[in-house]
């Protein structure tokens, strides 16, 4: 074994979520429940390469409610270690991964007033079940998620069919651009930030 404690998770479903952006849908082999999550967690996956092992983060994607699964939102990315091309272009519905056991180094803010999501790309992930939550627990939260076009926003048509009124989109080919001093001079006393996307956000 690669890590003291793995899971082994076979793939359920891959499904497009935008320009270069697949959901994988991973189920345990064994029949599960997999081990609980909150919101903000990630899960390492082992990928066999030929003689190499890639071990790449991603953050859980899918419902904290929802244990016979686990969700992940992978970008495809000429640049990483190698990761997100392996899974882009070597994994199919029916392989089996090892995947570590969840890790939140991410979690939301206990007595938060209001939660203030600022995604971008794929850094959407995360958000996810941490806006489930924040509804679940009737926390005041809105999420500015900034991105290429509409084709390149992941999980977009999801999150305003989920949370009307609450996602508010920034599209840089349509000339809506995040002003962050804006939109942080107009928050309440109490209000948790959270940033996730890559590092020119």
């Amino acid at each position: 074994m690669l890590f003291r404690s793995t899971l082994r998770v076979r793939v359920a479903a891959i499904t497009p979520e935008a320009e270069a952006v697949k959901r994988f849908r991973l189920e345990p082999v064994d029949g599960g429940p997999l081990p609980p999550f909150a919101g903000g967690a990630h899960v390492t996956v082992l990928m066999k390469d030929g003689e190499r092992t890639i071990r790449n983060a991603y953050s859980l994607a899918g419902s904290p409610d929802d244990l016979s699964a686990y969700e992940i939102g992978v970008a495809r990315s000429e640049t990483s270690r190698g990761g997100s091309i392996f899974l882009h272009e070597k994994v199919a519905v029916g392989d089996e991964l090892e995947i570590g056991h969840p890790v939140n180094l991410f979690p939301l803010a206990q007595g938060a007033r209001k939660q203030l999501f600022v995604a971008g790309g794929i850094g959407i992930t995360p958000f996810l079940p941490m806006m489930e939550q924040a509804a679940r627990a009737s926390v005041p939260f809105e999420l500015h998620y900034s991105i290429r076009s509409r084709a390149a926003g992941a999980f977009v048509d999801d999150l305003v069919a989920r949370f009307p009124g609450r996602v508010h989109l920034h599209v840089s080919d349509e000339g809506t651009r995040l002003d962050l001093d804006r939109l942080f001079a107009h928050q309440p006393l109490g209000t948790h930030l959270y940033v996730c996307g890559p590092q020119r956000l």
